[in-house]
């Protein structure tokens, strides 16, 4: 059973600076990062919020503890935008939305620190991941997954964990088209797992098991959405 990472001590860092306190050479960096927040990515229902959260206060109790440093801040997110630049182009040789979230699944369910999954399950649900597949690499039951899943998930711990053979890299590439498409896929998985350690780093508050439960529950047997759109506008601002 998840018991996850409980934070009784206050956020590291504790204090957040405000603009008017960043150095002037740094304060276009910073309002990179305040103006991405503001671009709605909401997961909705019949035109409605399903969440409570939103994607904006998530998105700034991360990225605005790195406003210590805005211009590392805003390296981090270009460097996102850069793997990210063909993942809503089909037929572009690149991986796809519904491989970018399996990622973030794994990379928080193997870690037992489901920080990103607020936004990352709604967001792989949009994608096409199924309830059912999130259940079962939450649950550790990956033998009930098809075969693609299941090779997506073996390739995302080999870029982790540096296990990565010859066998496994080609058949990725003959599954994505591309040799930009594999190298954005394998960056992006190691972007994510920094972005999970710097969670950690800020003593970020992890969704609960029950919440999270509940959340999958609301999920299921539901069509949801969320602004493609806004989506690939999100990656676009990201590549400065």
């Amino acid at each position: 059973m998840y018991k996850g990472h409980r934070f009784k001590m206050s956020p590291r860092p504790p204090n957040v600076p405000t603009r008017d306190e960043t150095p002037e050479d740094e304060r276009e960096a910073y309002d990179a990062i305040v103006k991405a927040a503001k671009i709605p990515l909401e997961v909705t229902r019949d035109g409605e919020k399903l969440f409570q959260w939103s994607h904006e206060n998530l998105f700034l109790e991360y990225f605005s503890r790195m406003l210590v440093n805005p211009e590392a801040a805003r390296a981090i997110r270009n460097l996102g935008g850069a793997t990210r630049k063909f993942e809503y182009v089909p037929g572009s040789g690149s991986y796809s939305p519904s491989d970018h979230e399996l990622a973030d699944l794994v990379l928080c369910f193997d870690a037992q620190y489901w920080a990103l999954l607020r936004i990352h399950t709604p967001s792989a649900v949009v994608a096409g991941v199924e309830v059912s597949t999130i259940r079962a690499l939450r649950d550790g039951r990956e033998s009930e997954l098809d075969d693609d899943s299941r090779f997506v998930v073996q390739f995302v711990r080999a870029v982790r964990d540096g296990t990565m053979n010859d066998e496994t890299w080609k058949r990725m590439e003959e599954r994505i088209g591309s040799e930009r498409g594999l190298f954005d896929f394998a960056l992006l998985i190691l972007l994510l797992q920094m972005h999970l350690r710097i969670h950690h780093l800020f003593k970020i508050e992890p969704i609960g098991a029950d919440e999270y439960e509940a959340m999958l529950v609301a999920l299921e047997g539901c069509v949801i959405s969320r602004s493609t759109e806004e989506a690939r506008k999100f990656v676009e601002e990201s590549r400065g």
